[in-house]
């Protein structure tokens, strides 16, 4: 088992695969790292709990991960603004 064998479990959202690779490999904390971060930026279903597993199975810390979330704070935030939309036709209940 190895890393893209996770990798490829994350992009196809499969948790039996996911939690059996888990279970049975050893990660060396930045491996561990790239697999969260590859969870975080995945949309993807189940990513969100395959992210948690990963903090949970290798005890990471997020202080360990603030390096990756300050280059996210980094790149250009405006862009952020033209990325997301809302329709201006939403139902507001009253």
């Amino acid at each position: 088992m190895t890393i893209p064998d996770i990798f490829s479990a994350i992009d196809n959202g499969d948790l039996g695969s996911f939690f059996s690779l888990i279970s049975e490999v050893k990660l060396v904390p930045v491996h561990a790292e790239m697999c969260v971060e590859m969870c975080l930026l995945s949309t993807g279903r189940n990513t969100d709990i395959m992210a948690r597993c990963f903090f949970k199975a290798f005890n990471l810390q997020l202080a360990s991960m603030a390096s990756m979330f300050e280059k996210w704070t980094r790149d250009d935030v405006a862009a952020l603004d033209t990325e997301v939309y809302v329709s201006k036709l939403r139902m507001v209940s009253t």
